[in-house]
């Protein structure tokens, strides 16, 4: 059964994987190296909105020169998703068919300070409150 994209658009989505750009570590002998796509694990579930639709190429990534560009060799393409979890935060690409519809998109601020370690939160709470302790108040204890 074809996947209609455009009835997807806005719909709520949860993830719990993510597509990354991945290069070959070593080169090949003609300069080139690999290009590809792999899914890593987020730390935990989250949901967001279908934003777009993107092919992804895969392919040999040959570097440019000074007087040459790079240039990509395209051997394949991915199919993907874009997902935004919040309305200002940059979209994130997941294979198509890897989400379950629904779920409610999280503010990053409380959404990050939630899932610190609870040692991490404890230690950046003590930072902040160190630097609101040294910053520098009037005679009325308002900071300046």
């Amino acid at each position: 059964m074809k996947i209609d994209h455009c009835e997807l658009m806005g719909k709520v989505v949860t993830v719990a994987f993510v597509l990354h750009r991945r290069t070959a570590a070593r080169r090949d002998a003609d300069g080139s190296y690999e290009r590809t796509w792999e899914s890593s694990m987020l730390q935990s579930r989250r949901a967001g909105w279908i934003v777009g639709v993107r092919s992804l190429p895969t392919g040999k990534h040959f570097s440019g020169g000074l007087d040459s560009p790079g240039s990509l060799q395209v051997t394949g393409h991915v199919k993907a998703l874009v997902v935004c979890f919040w309305p200002d935060t940059k979209g994130v690409y997941v294979l198509d068919g890897a989400y379950s519809e629904g779920g409610v998109p999280v503010s990053p601020a409380r959404y990050a300070w939630e899932n610190l370690r609870p040692e991490s939160k404890e230690r950046t709470q003590t930072e902040m409150r160190q630097v609101m302790t040294d910053a520098p108040r009037d005679k009325r204890g308002r900071w300046v």
